[in-house]
C-alpha cells in the first residue's frame, strides 16, 4: 500500500461529496453489488436517485466506517488504501473480498445463521 494512496483517501475525506453522478462512479458495472454490500454494514447509508448516488449517513457526524464505505462505493479502486485506515473488521472483510474478486465469501458470511 502506498503512502500516496492513503493520502488520496485522506484528501477525499476532507471534502467528501454528498452526491456523485453515475458518470463519475468508477467500475459502474459492480456498483449495485457495492451499494448492497455497503448497505449490509450501514443500512440505508447510500441512496440511489436518477443519475446519481447519495450519501445518507445514519450518524451525525458520520462514522469513519460510513464515510469510507461511501468513498469505496464510488471509488472502489481506493479499497486497498482504505484498508490502511482504522475500520471495522466487517469493513475489512468486505474490502478484502472485493479486492480478491471473492464477493461470494462476503455474502456467504452474512447469510450464515448465528
Amino acid at each position: 500500500m502506498s503512502e500516496a494512496g492513503a493520502n488520496t483517501v485522506a484528501e477525499w475525506l476532507k471534502s467528501l461529496p454528498q452526491e456523485v453522478a453515475l458518470a463519475d462512479v468508477s467500475e459502474v458495472d459492480t456498483l449495485d453489488e457495492r451499494i448492497a454490500a455497503a448497505g449490509v454494514l450501514h443500512a440505508n447509508t447510500i441512496g440511489v436517485a436518477e443519475g446519481c448516488i447519495q450519501f445518507c449517513p445514519d450518524n451525525e457526524p458520520p462514522l469513519l466506517d460510513e464515510q469510507l464505505m461511501w468513498l469505496w462505493t464510488f471509488q472502489p479502486q481506493l479499497g486497498i488504501h482504505i484498508l490502511a485506515f482504522p475500520i471495522s473488521e466487517d469493513c475489512k472483510f468486505l474490502l478484502n473480498a472485493f479486492l480478491k474478486n471473492e464477493m461470494h465469501s462476503f455474502w456467504d458470511y452474512w447469510t450464515q445463521p448465528g
